[in-house]
């Protein structure tokens, strides 16, 4: 379940309101509610940095408000190779206020090396980080958490794969999610090609429930996408695979000399 409110500069200047989604002529602003019980959530990323620049990747700092968060509370991001996981965690600050800490020191050439900043490290429209919280119920209902930045204008973005040094028995894993506040079918028309045999997608349901897709080349109805309800269920064909708004899923890749893509074309939000 989600809630999106679009606001455009000169109603927030006026702190006065303007709801609306056909505002020309100035920057439209987003605010996505995400209504989780999950404690570990993927997290989208459907809007850009606040920028006279149009669809500019967005600060892992500036992703997720800091409302409703709890200190300790935790969010990792790949970076630019997809290689390295960046992680910061919630810290408490002069008078209360909340902030991400930068990531564990690391280890180069043996000396410690501060890691790089949340206002530093930067995600694009099209891709995912991870949210972990201590508390994301309260009385058994959901405590929502909330995305806000500049609504993209670009109807057709792609989700980054990661394929360098994958294998069947070293699968590399890509953090992506539709650049939308509503949900998306990766399957639909023309969003993903040229998957390769043995390739799977991780999507996790707002009460933290996976489910794991997996492609192939050969299976009992064809070439094509297979999930199972349970492990004791043999998988069926599916032609929907469900990304809900606000959320994302891990692409894992078992193969360097193809990488498939991800297209995702139309609105940039509802």
């Amino acid at each position: 379940m989600k809630k999106t409110a679009l606001l455009t500069v000169s109603a927030l200047l006026a702190a006065a309101p303007v709801f609306a989604s056909d505002v020309q002529g100035s920057n439209v602003f987003g605010l996505l509610t995400v209504l989780s019980k999950a404690a570990d959530t993927i997290v989208a990323v459907p809007w850009c940095e606040c920028s006279t620049a149009d669809d500019q990747p967005i600060a892992i700092s500036n992703i997720v408000k800091t409302a409703n968060l709890t200190v300790g509370d935790v969010v990792s991001a790949l970076d630019e190779k997809g290689d390295v996981l960046r992680t910061w965690t919630l810290a408490s600050g002069a008078g209360g206020v909340k902030y991400w800490a930068a990531p564990v020191e690391v280890i180069e050439n043996g000396n410690p090396m501060a890691g790089i900043t949340a206002d530093k490290a930067h995600a694009a429209r099209g891709a995912a980080i991870l949210l972990h919280r201590a508390n994301p119920t309260s009385g058994g209902d959901e405590v929502p958490f909330y995305l806000y930045g500049q609504v993209g204008t670009n109807a057709t973005v792609s989700s980054t794969i990661y394929n360098t040094g994958a294998s069947s028995s070293t699968p590399v894993y890509s953090l992506i999610a539709p650049p939308t506040d509503a949900d998306a079918n990766l399957l639909a028309s023309g969003v993903l090609t040229g998957p390769v045999n043995g390739d799977s997608v991780i999507t996790r349901s707002l009460a933290g429930v996976n489910k794991t897709y997996t492609y192939k080349e050969s299976g009992a109805s064809g070439a094509g996408w297979y999930a199972s309800a349970n492990p004791t269920v043999a998988p069926t064909k599916v032609d929907l695979i469900t990304i809900s708004a606000g959320t994302g899923a891990w692409y894992v890749s078992r193969s360097s000399s193809a990488k498939p893509t991800i297209t995702w074309s139309g609105v940039p939000h509802k």
